[in-house]
């Protein structure tokens, strides 16, 4: 591999009550038969009704939270995928009430990164959107809005989940990954995640895909990081250096700390998100990506047509980007990379295809994570590993550089 140096119904596998994973219809412990296709699927998983209420780890409504695990097999059952499903933020409490909280309780496949290669003997965990909350609230008592109570307290529910995992399994490698929102909450929650590892855990690295773009105004960061106490679950270092807390709630900022405790593997596409934040960027990506992206892949239909000017500058905020990450203390560090996409396909993570036919210089995004991974595993290999995209052109027609992109027509 060569390292370009740059940038159902409900059924479930219950353990004793004494684990704190409770079944939801019978609320007890008991285990129950499987047949191959409920082992091949992560069962739907909820924590002990008394303790949550106890330690305070309740979803936003508060209901008792439910997760999703699959166990490992062979020779990696104390090796782990957690995956974080897309969330967001409630910035006040109006807000916070008028959020719809949705459950998975049935069996969900395992996604696309977890299935990769041999990580697909690993024990798999998803983490669903509980708390609206980027899974980081700390808020002790709920919050008293029109006669309802409402929890935020993400963060705790986490906290719960892997020490009730860690304190009935074993745990020596752990990768931490989430697309879109999830992303976003991976980069924000990669600290307090970090903190809760059992001292037995020998490898750990996050892989935040499709999570680089700011979903809310600086206000509105600061009312949330407020509003539900996540001070204590963020980066120290951060917090000293940023006036504003709530500032390390932006990528571009908490990406800087960290970079000697924590590796990371950021995997990013230049799609609708990624420049949602520039209004100019924005309006004139949408314009000239929508001549070769899907249409699926695009927000909206164009407005205009695409012209040299806008070609121009769409590729040029690409390249700034791309360029900007030689700033970090990661850039340079052993055990950091990433796999940068002129592609737009921002749900691509949830395609086993895609994953795998993804590719910048022949190499596919699972690979890449898959080597950078390996690189972890402390046998002296360890290195940085970036792979960066082709050079997109400054014309309408030379734009998108990267003919593997999917398209219109190959659908």
């Amino acid at each position: 591999m060569p390292v370009v140096c740059i940038r159902a119904v409900l059924v479930a596998v219950l353990l004793p009550c004494g684990l704190g994973i409770q079944g939801r219809t019978s609320r007890r412990s008991q285990k129950v038969s499987q047949s191959s296709k409920d082992a091949a699927q992560l069962q739907p998983k909820y924590l002990d009704e008394a303790e949550v209420e106890e330690r305070g780890s309740h979803c936003l409504d508060g209901s008792v939270p439910v997760f999703h695990h699959k166990e490992g097999t062979g020779s990696s059952t104390s090796k782990w995928v957690f995956w974080f499903g897309t969330n967001g933020i409630c910035t006040n409490s109006t807000n916070c009430a008028s959020y719809d909280l949705k459950k998975s309780e049935v069996a969900l496949d395992s996604r696309p990164l977890q299935a990769y290669g041999e990580f697909a003997d690993y024990h798999h965990v998803q983490f669903a959107n509980c708390d609206q909350g980027y899974y980081l609230g700390d808020l002790d008592t709920p919050l008293s809005v029109d006669g309802s109570e409402l929890y935020l307290q993400g963060g705790r529910i986490i906290t719960h989940v892997i020490e009730t995992l860690a304190s009935n399994y074993s745990m020596t490698d752990v990768l931490v990954a989430g697309g879109s929102g999830g992303g976003l909450s991976v980069y924000n929650g990669a600290y307090h995640i970090k903190s809760l590892m059992p001292d037995t855990v020998e490898r750990f690295g996050v892989v935040p895909i499709n999570g680089w773009f700011a979903e809310n105004t600086d206000d509105e960061l600061a009312a949330y990081y407020s509003l539900a106490h996540v001070a204590d679950n963020m980066a120290p270092a951060c917090k000293d250096d940023n006036v504003n807390g709530s500032d390390c709630l932006h990528p571009v900022v908490n990406y800087n700390y960290g970079a000697d405790e924590l590796n990371m593997f950021v995997v990013q596409v230049y799609d609708y998100t990624f420049q949602i934040d520039n209004e100019e960027v924005y309006e004139d990506w949408i314009d000239c990506m929508s001549q070769t992206a899907d249409a699926d892949d695009m927000p909206r239909e164009a407005s205009g047509e695409c012209t040299d000017e806008k070609a121009a500058n769409v590729a040029k905020y690409w390249s700034d980007f791309v360029s900007a990450f030689a700033g970090y203390p990661r850039y340079t560090k052993n055990g950091h990379g990433g796999f940068f996409s002129t592609c737009a396909e921002h749900t691509f993570y949830n395609d086993d295809d895609r994953f795998s036919t993804l590719k910048i210089q022949g190499v596919s995004v699972g690979e890449a994570v898959w080597t950078w991974w390996e690189s972890l595993a402390g046998n002296g290999t360890e290195q940085s590993h970036w792979y960066l995209p082709c050079d997109m052109g400054s014309t309408a027609d030379s734009l998108q550089c990267d003919s593997t992109c999917k398209s219109e027509s190959e659908y």
